[in-house]
């Protein structure tokens, strides 16, 4: 018993320590590598609200870090993507539109998708209104890998990336820690959709599986 929770202990360190890693990956992008990769639009990633319905620190974060990379050229329009929860009367992504605005970004760039409730479905919702243009995904550093998968799974032709830095301190290892079980969580549920798909299921249909 012993043995197996010291081997469960180190795949959790290893798994914890390729996340990260992949953050810091992201994170160090060169600039001229996002401002010459020619995206068309720009898709943000949103990470959640407050339970009073603000916005939170890394949905902020997200925003203005996208809004930054407006100014500076490296795509001509924004799509942002996350619902909500708790009932909340406004989506994630309107609270980060709402901050982009503020930011600079005008309100005729952007697109808000507020349907969404995981990374599979920001893929999935923002698909159409991406129309497939060549995209620059943002998110934060230890949200990228994942959502690279996801989108590519999706069918979407990314430009380029752009992360912005991870949280630090204790926030770190609560994110580290809720990205290891998601990791798991989207490639089940990748996995049913083409289970589902391969029974005849169509799209729509297998939209639920994906929240």
């Amino acid at each position: 018993m012993i043995r197996w929770a010291l081997r469960l202990i180190a795949v959790w360190i290893g798994g914890m320590a390729l996340i990260l890693g992949s953050a810091w990956y992201y994170a160090g992008q060169p600039a001229e590598a996002v401002s010459g990769a020619q995206a068309e639009v720009m898709v943000v990633l949103s990470a959640g609200l407050r339970p009073d319905g603000t916005i939170d620190a890394e949905s902020g974060s997200r925003a203005r870090y996208a809004a930054a990379l407006f100014r500076q050229g490296a795509a001509p329009q924004v799509i942002v993507t996350g619902g909500t929860s708790r009932g909340h009367p406004l989506s994630t992504a309107q609270r980060m539109a709402d901050v982009m605005v503020a930011e600079g970004v005008p309100v005729d760039a952007i697109t808000v998708e507020g349907a969404s409730l995981s990374t599979l479905q920001n893929a999935l919702f923002s698909k159409p209104l991406a129309g497939g243009r060549r995209i620059l995904l943002v998110t934060e550093g230890t949200h990228m890998a994942r959502s690279v998968l996801t989108f590519r799974w999706a069918g979407y032709d990314i430009a380029a990336t752009a992360a912005s830095p991870p949280p630090q301190g204790w926030s770190l290892l609560k994110r580290l820690t809720r990205e290891g079980a998601a990791w798991g969580f989207n490639i089940a549920r990748m996995a049913l959709w083409y289970a589902l798909g391969a029974l005849g299921w169509s799209e729509e249909a297998r939209v639920p599986i994906t929240a």
